[in-house]
């Protein structure tokens, strides 16, 4: 993909796009990553009745809170992911290595780089971790019900 006043970008594609592109708008991180969002006009599709079957006759009660990711009405308790925790030790010693570096010296961008790149880490493990509905319900034969 050729962007203008940036040139040719290589592009890792999440998915195949439906028809061409009306419009792309390309937005650039902390970290110099540059992510891709294109406009393109289809037509609506019509998704058909789904068949639970038995899934139905099964419900399954979920309170989300702070302390656990979620609790469900049979007790289960699902631990929260901490991913800034396990991550604090790095970011810590690169956030020091950081405040230390003289402002306006070689090494401050590279640093503020190191720092921009592991807070990204952690935005994106919580990104990639994020509920979903298909996670949601991790019993064979629930579905959901009641979720607004």
């Amino acid at each position: 993909m050729y962007v203008a006043k940036v040139g040719d970008l290589e592009i890792r594609w999440s998915r195949p796009l439906p028809a061409a592109p009306t419009s792309v708008t390309a937005t650039k991180d902390a970290v110099d990553r540059y992510w891709a969002s294109f406009v393109v006009d289809t037509d609506p599709q019509i998704i058909e009745d789904l068949d639970f079957g038995d899934a139905l006759d099964t419900e399954t009660g979920i309170d989300v809170s702070l302390a656990y990711f979620a609790v469900l009405s049979n007790g289960k308790k699902i631990d929260a992911p901490r991913f800034l925790r396990q991550a604090e030790r790095k970011l810590k010693r690169m956030q020091k290595a950081l405040s230390c570096c003289t402002k306006g010296s070689n090494n401050r961008p590279k640093a503020r780089k190191k720092v921009a790149r592991q807070h990204a880490r952690v935005a994106d493990r919580r990104f990639i971790a994020r509920p979903s509905p298909a996670r949601a319900f991790p019993f064979k034969g629930t579905a959901p019900f009641g979720v607004p």
